[in-house]
This record gives C-alpha cells, sequence and structure tokens, in this order.
C-alpha cells in the first residue's frame, strides 16, 4: 500500500472529469434528466436499479468496515473522518438549510400532475428532504476513498462508474432531482479530500501501526 502524498490524489482524475462533463445538466429545466430517465423504465433496468441503489446505503459503508480495519490505522483513520464528514454535509442541508425541499413525487404531486411519473413497484418513494442525496453522498465517499486506496487509474474509472450509476439509479427511481445526485457526488468527494488533508498536515508515527485484534487475524 502506498503512503499519503499530494500526488496520490491524481488518482481521482476520473472524478474531477465526471464532474466538470456533468454540470452543463445543472443548466436544463429542473425536471429534464428526471423524465429522460422515467421515459426509459424497463423491467430489467428497473430491478437493476433498485438493487444497485442500495450500495449508497450507509449500511454499506458498515459492511465495508471490516476490510478497513485490516488497513494501517491512516486508512482506518481516514475512512471514520470521511464518513462523519459525510454526514455533517448530508444533515446539514436535509435538516437545515434545505429541509423545505420537496423531491420529484411530492412536487409534482402539489401540481397534480404525479400521473406523469413511472414509479417502480416495490421501491417506496420519499417525499421530504430532497437535496442532498444522501445514496449519492455515501456512495462517492466510498469509492473515492478505495481510489485512493488501491491507486491504480483503471480501479479510479471504474469505481467512479459505480458511482455514477447508483447516482443514476436516485433518479430512476424518482428518488432525487439531478442537482440532489450532483451535489451528492460534490460533498462525496470531498469528504474524502477534506479528510485526506487534515490527516497530511502532520504524519504521525502511529500512521503506519495496525489495529491488534483477534478476529481480524484469522486466517
Amino acid at each position: 500500500m502506498k503512503g499519503f502524498s499530494r500526488t496520490t490524489l491524481r488518482f481521482l482524475w476520473p472524478f474531477a472529469v465526471g464532474f466538470i462533463l456533468l454540470t452543463p445538466l445543472l443548466f436544463l429545466e429542473r425536471g429534464t434528466v428526471l423524465f429522460w430517465a422515467n421515459e426509459r423504465h424497463t423491467p430489467f433496468w428497473d430491478s437493476f436499479f433498485a438493487l444497485a441503489t442500495e450500495l449508497g446505503n450507509a449500511f454499506t459503508a458498515l459492511i465495508l468496515l471490516p476490510i478497513v480495519l485490516r488497513m494501517k490505522y491512516k486508512w482506518l483513520v481516514l475512512y471514520l473522518l470521511a464518513f462523519l464528514l459525510h454526514v455533517i454535509f448530508v444533515h446539514l442541508f436535509k435538516q437545515g438549510l434545505a429541509a423545505d425541499v420537496l423531491r420529484p413525487y411530492a412536487y409534482y404531486k402539489q401540481l397534480d400532475q404525479q400521473n406523469l411519473l413511472q414509479l417502480v413497484e416495490g421501491v417506496k418513494v420519499r417525499r421530504l428532504h430532497s437535496f442532498p442525496s444522501g445514496h449519492t453522498t455515501t456512495i462517492f465517499m466510498l469509492v473515492t476513498y478505495f481510489a485512493l486506496l488501491i491507486q491504480k487509474r483503471w480501479a479510479s474509472v471504474l469505481l467512479m462508474v459505480v458511482g455514477v450509476l447508483v447516482g443514476f439509479s436516485r433518479i430512476y427511481l424518482v428518488q432525487h432531482w439531478f442537482l440532489d445526485t450532483y451535489v451528492g457526488l460534490a460533498f462525496g468527494v470531498l469528504s474524502v479530500v477534506l479528510a485526506y488533508y487534515l490527516l497530511m498536515r502532520k504524519s504521525k508515527s502511529w500512521y503506519e501501526k495496525k489495529l491488534d485484534l483477534p478476529f481480524l487475524n484469522r486466517s
């Protein structure tokens, strides 16, 4: 495993490129991306995105924790700090600054236009706390972290694709607007980069140590 350095951040170039390429979509009318995705429903994609969206669940971060616990302290602390920052970013807006922002279904129901939306059977459509997308923030926190950990260009590209699919699933399933997922992408990446820089400020001797727990050392 490679250490911390500013050059390590070069493995995040797919995230920067993706962010830039998605930016023009912000200038479209609010529901444009939503309806574009909604018009492309098929049984296969319904099942695919209903499963893919679960990767953005916060429980995914807990499921991956045993892997991180095997890493050196610096990677463990980075993971925990990035997770904490991403939670702060999401809740600062969802429960505070943007608490009144309606999700797509609730918005169009107010206009008596909810019948325009195709919903996926078995998926509970939420109505409040739209901004930002928590699932998108979580998945991009995770894929950004593992891009830094793996430090392979192919892995960074693959992880970016996974993040985009999960973010798109939130729109496809009528859970979020495009803006919600776009900002979720930004917050997810930012939480890791910010945590990374905070840890880089001063090297610590304990960074290279590992947890000495019996259940982690079983073969």
